[in-house]
């Protein structure tokens, strides 16, 4: 199948999806085909090709700068799908700059999102956003959201850093909104990530932010740009370190 085969498959009306083709299409994008194209799919009205688009949003957006294209992935930000949904959020947070707080306060409203799968990756966001854009966009979700739970968090995340009182605050606030935040500053890797802190969010009696703490802890360990700070006691610490060096072994194997 040519690229322009693949192109005109996509955008049929009776495209229902297809994750070889998706892949095929996506290695093309910027070589035979220009990558401007995958706005038609974003565009489309057909779910599987939006969710095409979106899904391919995903792998450009790690390695390509797709700024130019931020208005677009954001009209998808409260698509009816929330797998879409997801991709778009996925996709803006490796590319999103300071200037485009106004698409990350957006998503930081998806805190709220009925889906498990969306809030998720707006909770992955926070974790990995710069500085001072996550504080961008926690102001701009407030003035989209004025008197609710995201004034409160402009309120009490003010800084660049938060103190361990007001992250015990946010983790053990009644409002979901707030402890789902909070559990995104939890494991922020910028600089040291106190794993004390992920732990507060594992003992929290929702049992969403306890779960994805656990599987945080888990997986803790060396990552590009972040020293993790052990307040674990010896056992179960060097337990962790075990494994982490397994894998790490592991990897270097392949």
């Amino acid at each position: 199948m040519t690229p322009q085969d693949m192109l005109k498959t996509l955008l049929s009306p009776h495209y229902e999806g297809d994750g070889r083709l998706a892949n095929d299409f996506a290695d093309e994008l910027g070589r035979t085909i220009p990558l401007e194209n995958l706005r038609l799919l974003l565009l489309s009205d057909n779910t599987a090709t939006r969710g095409t688009g979106a899904f391919i949003s995903t792998i450009m957006g790690s390695d390509r700068n797709l700024n130019f294209m931020i208005e677009t992935l954001a009209a998808l930000l409260d698509d009816p799908c929330p797998q879409v949904r997801f991709d778009v959020i996925e996709s803006i947070r490796y590319f999103a700059e300071e200037k485009d707080g106004h698409v990350l306060g957006r998503i930081l409203l998806h805190l709220d999102d009925p889906d498990q799968l969306v809030r998720y990756g707006v909770m992955k966001a926070i974790q990995i956003l710069e500085q001072e854009a996550l504080l961008i966009a926690k102001d701009h979700a407030a003035t989209l959201r004025p008197t609710s739970a995201f004034s409160e968090i402009a309120e009490m995340y003010s800084y660049g850093e938060v103190s361990p009182r007001v992250l015990r605050d946010m983790l053990g606030h009644p409002d979901p909104v707030l402890r789902r935040f909070g559990f995104g500053l939890a494991g922020r890797p910028r600089h040291v990530v106190v794993d004390r802190h992920v732990e507060w969010a594992e003992g929290s009696p929702d049992a969403e932010i306890s779960a994805l703490a656990t599987q945080l802890l888990k997986r803790s360990g060396p990552r590009p740009h972040t020293t993790w700070h052990s307040s674990l006691p010896p056992s179960r610490n060097r337990a962790r370190q075990t494994v982490i060096s397994a894998r790490s072994s592991s990897t270097q194997g392949s």
